[in-house]
């Protein structure tokens, strides 16, 4: 198992290397605006101010900073002391017609080469976080659903192609997906020291520590208070509150300077959206209720639609993802089970229901964009839920029980990285 996946983090790498190179430079959800906000960083060592009429800026600015200083200070260590790519946008750009660019070819071809290396050399710093949410997520499946199973949950969503897609570009959503990952692990290693006799506080001080880190990274790490909250109540019935003193101190010490940071820069405890708040909130959620077409946006986002979501893979490809989405309804239902595995299928659903809900919060109040992405932090609550799918599958039905531990092994890194192969050659094919 530990050759397997020593293997599932070098195809990660190499997938991750080939998306980097292939996707043209801004064909990414908001890249320009991301790349806008990291260059003003490095040249003017402060954080973008939020546009004003006629003082041009980044609609990224509102973002916290973490993942872009730690660009920062990567680019800068390798000495790039500005990123000035010619981003200019398509008036053509058509949202239905696979490899139509946002942004059209730089006129000056030797600055777009020098530029464009910079930009490439920004998504590479991305690489750190992919990694990080690939070793959380194998570890955090094989504490919940310790087996073949493990391998193949976890194969199933590290290399899922719009994962790789968008932790090849430059944004945020890297570093978020890989602190919100490593916030599920030490909070399933967290519930399960449950009954020894002295548990440690560190997967309580992890667990914190990372859940604060999410949210400087992303407004949406706010979600995984939920999970901490579940982790929160099942401590206090087992009256550790040392571990519970562990788990909220670094989160609310974090979350507190995250809201002191908003109001030194926006003159208010909460960022402002980009697009503005939507003046008809009922007619939001009505949206949501009445317009079931987002579910379907979200899935196939969330596994493949590169560009600026217009470039969906051929629809047949979708399949070789039935198997991982399937697996993870049937763990959800084992959640619900009384069996010491159901616990942390529990907090996988409470992670995996309040990203939900945020996604669709901010749908409803903010800007309708039912994007899979923003699912990305739920990647090890789907992994788990996958994981437990696989373990009861397997010990109910006799053929899934019968397969060589190894077929499944070989099967949980193949079929996962042709759909992602599938997707990089798809990108190549569509921008030529």
């Amino acid at each position: 198992m530990r050759y397997a996946e020593l293997i599932l983090v070098l195809v990660a790498a190499l997938l991750f290397v080939g998306y980097v190179m292939v996707t043209p430079v801004g064909e990414a959800p908001d890249e320009a605006a991301h790349v806008l906000y990291l260059d003003h960083l490095i040249q003017r060592g402060e954080l973008p101010p939020l546009p004003t009429e006629g003082k041009p800026s980044t609609y990224e600015a509102h973002q916290p900073p973490l993942a872009y200083l730690y660009s920062m200070a990567a680019l800068r260590a390798v000495g790039v002391e500005a990123i000035k790519y010619p981003f200019v946008s398509n008036p053509d750009l058509d949202f239905f017609t696979p490899g139509s660019r946002a942004y059209l070819p730089p006129e000056d071809e030797t600055l777009a080469i020098r530029e464009g290396r910079k930009v490439r050399g920004a998504r590479w710093t991305n690489l750190l976080w992919l990694l990080l949410s690939v070793w959380a997520l194998l570890r955090a499946v094989q504490i919940a659903a310790p087996g073949a199973g493990s391998l193949m949950a976890a194969s199933a969503f590290a290399l899922a192609p719009q994962f790789l897609f968008i932790s090849a570009s430059v944004n945020n959503d890297a570093a978020v997906t890989a602190f919100s990952s490593l916030t599920f692990w030490s909070l399933f290693k967290l519930v399960r020291q449950d009954g020894q006799a002295n548990p440690s506080v560190w997967p309580a001080w992890l667990a914190g520590l990372f859940a604060g880190l999410a949210l400087w990274s992303k407004t949406s790490g706010l979600f995984l208070l939920a999970p901490a909250a579940l982790a929160t109540f099942f401590l206090a019935r087992r009256r550790e509150f040392s571990r519970i003193f562990f788990l909220c101190f670094p989160l609310l010490m974090l979350a507190g300077l995250w809201l002191f940071l908003n109001l030194m820069r926006f003159g208010s405890w909460w960022p402002p959206p980009p697009t503005g708040f939507s003046p008809d909130i009922g007619l939001g959620i009505l949206r949501v209720l009445t317009e079931p077409g987002w579910i379907g946006s979200l899935g196939i986002s969330f596994w493949a639609k590169f560009g600026w979501l217009n470039a969906p893979l051929p629809l047949p490809l979708y399949a070789l993802f039935a198997p991982a989405c399937l697996l993870v309804a049937w763990g959800s239902l084992t959640a619900f089970r009384r069996q010491p595995s159901a616990l942390l299928g529990r907090f996988a659903l409470t992670g995996l229901a309040a990203n939900l809900g945020l996604v669709l919060v901010y749908m409803a109040l903010v800007d309708w964009q039912p994007q899979g992405r923003y699912l990305f932090p739920s990647l090890v609550p789907l992994a788990v839920l996958a994981g437990l799918g696989w373990q009861d599958a397997s010990a109910r039905v006799r053929l899934l029980a019968r397969l060589d531990p190894r077929l499944v092994s070989l099967i949980s890194l193949t079929v996962p990285a042709l759909g992602a192969l599938s997707g990089l050659l798809w990108i190549a094919t569509i921008y030529r």
